[in-house]
């Protein structure tokens, strides 16, 4: 149904917009001057006055009665936004921020309006700069109402009118700068909080002095519930990454609510337990970000052409908004827009078009200037996630970005940064990574070829923070089965963006991080492992069994000057610190060195020796690595493991004497005793700490592969073939299944 329009004359309607408390503030020669674009408006009762999804071609402002804001759902339920009365506009949003109607709008009694045309509002701002102020306060708090109205559903379950109205109505309403603390840890939990807009980041010392990022909190999502419950003191602090706009809910509050709508109890428990199912510990201390800024560091890096390939991957992971200074200009139609000053009226408009943005596009790419300017600055500071691009062939003392970048955010408290070194083309290994992370203190990094896709959708994958992982355990000779299992992970198109692992897990883990194919793969494993044979360097038992010389030479050998920063896929491995009885997680220097040390078998091989402590297999505490991946990633993480719940049975009522055992060996006609020898106790010893725990750990896996390779000796290295099809066909099993619970 279309308004009807009823003419007034000039008088009658400059009467009507004078005693409208909206624009008495403005003068009066310039209402005259605006008077040709201006019409009186009236509605009956039910009458709409805005469609849902139509282009915005006018403001009104309320003369008389009441209006209601509605947003239809997708399947076509209504949500009601919040009335509208007298002196209070329609429509500014749009102005303001462009795009379509994102509400219906229709009267709930009869209404007079006096309507602007978008050219004469347009003009008015001109006139009237002032005025920008106010109608962007009306947006922002607009915005936000529209967004508590948008979460409370999903967070509460079905509300009516009333219900929503109730609850909106004894809500607090927090502004919380970037940097500035919501509570801290200790402190006592009196309230729930409801992120609108911008990010919050969760951490906790615990008993440690080290701070721990737990988690982060996105628009639409609650933190604080526990303390509703349990009047304990809060378990983290959280603080505000950049600039968020929150609801508070007091315990008072929220008792006076859950009074009245006691189903609230039910919805509150439901975030509690899909939070404790979720595990927040084992969330990447955070990858995910829906602001994400590009930053130049190096001259001659082409952020542009970077931004572009980089859109087109993320794009694949949810809808993507790329802006660049130039964009924003274009699409607001205002140039210059993106550089305002941050107290000008241009701030306003576009501080408001951005908070829009928000609510429609899960990731928006900030693609700043190539040199230090206001939208570079503006750049960061709307940034969640930092993404400092170089080119990996110029030197990193050739940036100049450096102290606008740790100046301009408040130190820890900031948003996440990454490394991203773009590299040609791969025919060269990475170099130096190490003095670019010295310099830029980031929280990883990524290398990029060029001509490689794939290195693209890598990248993007850990910005979205839905990376695949891969975690190999020890187990000696079974270990070689893991070839089997990237066998057949690359032939069903699951691509690792991380790997890691312990003793022969780490080996084969640093061999896919290089990005050798199977054959490849296959072959270092033979050269290294049977050929060789690393453990036949018996030695004096006075530190261990074996001399380690040609293990050292074969790890060397195979990897040489490497450093794990290097790899062209993230990587780590883990080693057991004898001297402090701590978990070693190796992430930085020699990869040769972390290899030797996480494959030290106690009493086998000698241990590695690093700033005068002794390190050894990693299997000794943590044979299976799952929970140290899960502070590195979010997303599916695939765990493979080659140790047995039991695994050196005996039929021996006891141990034979050591010459009955030798002389069956050497007799031919004397049965072979069959019972474990040295070198099983010694490993199966090693890893017996991580076997005890291997349910708990592989309950933290979305895809756990215990591979049947028991029959298999622990030093039985000449089987390769055997157990690199074992790991391929029983991998190819469990895909199957897998692959289609994920469809």
């Amino acid at each position: 149904m279309k308004s009807r329009k009823d003419g007034l004359s000039k008088e009658a309607l400059l009467d009507l917009i004078r005693s409208n408390p909206f624009w008495r503030t403005i003068d009066d020669s310039i209402v005259q001057e605006l008077l040709p674009g201006m019409e009186y408006v009236l509605l009956q009762q039910g009458e709409p006055l805005i469609h849902q999804g139509d282009a915005s071609e006018a403001m009104y402002v309320v003369v008389k009665g009441d209006l209601q804001a509605i947003n239809v759902q997708s399947d076509n339920t209504e949500i009601p936004l919040g009335k509208i009365g007298p002196g209070e506009p329609i429509g500014e949003i749009q102005i303001l921020a462009g795009g379509k109607n994102t509400a219906s709008v229709r009267a709930l009694s009869n209404s007079e309006l006096i309507k602007l045309s978008k050219t004469a509002l347009e003009k008015l701002l001109l006139k009237s700069p002032d005025l920008v102020y106010v109608l962007a306060d009306i947006s922002r708090r607009r915005l936000l109402h529209n967004q508590l109205a948008h979460i409370l559903p999903k967070l509460f379950g079905s509300l009516d009118d009333t219900m929503l109205q109730d609850i909106e109505d004894q809500v607090e309403w927090l502004h919380v700068s970037s940097g500035e603390i919501l509570f801290r840890e200790g402190e006592s939990g009196d309230a729930l909080y409801i992120l609108l807009c911008g990010r919050l980041r969760v951490v906790a010392r615990g008993d440690g002095t080290i701070e721990k990022v737990l988690g982060e909190v996105g628009m639409g999502e609650s933190v604080g519930e526990m303390a509703l419950f349990t009047d304990e003191p809060r378990s983290a602090t959280v603080y505000a990454i950049r600039d968020s706009e929150l609801v508070k809910i007091s315990q008072p509050v929220f008792e006076k609510i859950t009074r009245h709508y006691p189903q609230l109890n039910i919805s509150i428990t439901k975030i509690l337990i899909g939070r404790l199912r979720k595990n927040i510990d084992r969330s990447c201390p955070m990858n995910t970000g829906t602001n994400i800024a590009l930053i130049p560091i190096s001259p001659n890096v082409h952020l542009e052409d970077f931004s572009n390939r980089f859109v087109t991957c993320l794009s694949s992971l949810g809808p993507t908004l790329h802006l660049s200074r130039k964009r924003i200009d274009d699409l607001l139609h205002t140039p210059g827009i993106a550089s305002s000053p941050e107290d000008g009226p241009g701030t306003i408009r576009l501080l408001t078009w951005l908070n829009e943005q928000e609510t429609k596009y899960p990731f928006i790419l900030f693609e700043a200037d190539a040199t230090v300017t206001p939208w570079t600055r503006r750049c960061l500071r709307q940034a969640d996630h930092v993404l400092l691009v170089a080119d990996a062939s110029e030197g990193r003392d050739s940036t100049k970005v450096d102290p606008l970048l740790f100046h301009s955010q408040k130190g820890s408290h900031s948003a996440r940064k990454s490394l991203i070194l773009i590299h040609q083309d791969g025919k060269t290994f990475p170099m130096g990574t190490r003095k670019w992370l010295d310099q830029w203190k980031v929280e990883d990094h990524h290398h990029i070829r060029w001509d490689r896709d794939k290195d693209f959708m890598r990248a993007a994958r850990f910005i979205a923070g839905c990376t695949t992982s891969l975690v190999l355990s020890g187990g000696g000779a079974r270990g070689l089965a893991h070839i089997g299992v990237i066998k057949a992970l690359r032939e069903a198109g699951i691509e690792i963006d991380m790997i890691g692992g312990t003793s022969m897990g780490a080996v084969i883990a640093s061999i896919f991080a290089m990005d050798l194919d199977n054959a490849a793969l296959y072959q270092k494993a033979l050269d290294s492992f049977v050929h060789r044979k690393p453990f036949k360097d018996y030695t004096l038992p006075f530190i261990s069994l074996v001399r380690c010389r040609e293990l050292d030479s074969i790890i060397h050998d195979g990897l040489g000057d490497i450093h794990i920063e290097d790899l062209w896929i993230n990587y780590f491995c883990v080693s057991s610190n004898l001297s402090t009885a701590e978990l070693g997680i190796h992430r930085k220097n020699l990869l040769w060195k972390a290899i030797r040390a996480s494959v030290s078998i106690p009493g086998i091989a000698v241990p590695v020796i690093e700033e005068g402590h002794l390190l050894v297999d990693g299997g000794v505490l943590n044979n299976l690595p799952i929970d140290i991946m899960r502070g590195f990633c979010n997303g599916k993480l695939i765990a493979v493991d080659v140790t047995e719940e039991e695994d050196l049975t005996v039929t021996h009522k006891e141990i034979p004497s050591p010459w009955r055992i030798f002389m069956s060996r050497l007799l031919p006609f004397i049965p072979t005793i069959n019972i474990p020898n040295i070198f099983d106790v010694l490993m199966r010893t090693a890893v017996l700490s991580s076997v005890h725990r291997r349910n708990q750990v592989a309950m933290d896996a979305d895809l756990y592969l215990r591979l049947p390779v028991h029959k298999y000796k622990l030093l039985e290295f000449n089987a390769i073939d055997d157990l690199i099809e074992i790991g391929y066909r029983y991998t190819k099993e469990k895909l199957k299944d897998w692959q289609t619970s994920l469809a």
